[in-house]
C-alpha cells in the first residue's frame, strides 16, 4: 500500500518504530494476563510500580492503519 506521507525518511522511521512495537505485543499481552490473574487472586491493585517499570520501555503504538488515519 502506498503511503500518503511522501517522505521516505519519515516512512522509514515509522516502519522502524512499528516493527519495534510489533516485537513487544506478545510480551505485553502475557504480562497483562499475569497481572489480571495476580490481582484476582491476591486482591492487589492492578496499577503499581511494577507496571510502571514494565511499561517504561514499551512502544505502545496505534495499529498502522489507525496511525495513518490519525
Amino acid at each position: 500500500m502506498a503511503s500518503p506521507l511522501n517522505d521516505p525518511k519519515l516512512e522509514a522511521l515509522l516502519d522502524r518504530l512499528h516493527a519495534q512495537s510489533d516485537t513487544q505485543v506478545d510480551k505485553t499481552n502475557a504480562y497483562f494476563e499475569r497481572r489480571e490473574q495476580k490481582v484476582a487472586i491476591d486482591q492487589e491493585s492492578f496499577y503499581d510500580d511494577d507496571m510502571v517499570r514494565f511499561l517504561s520501555d514499551k512502544m505502545v503504538a496505534l495499529d498502522r492503519d489507525k496511525a495513518e488515519f490519525c
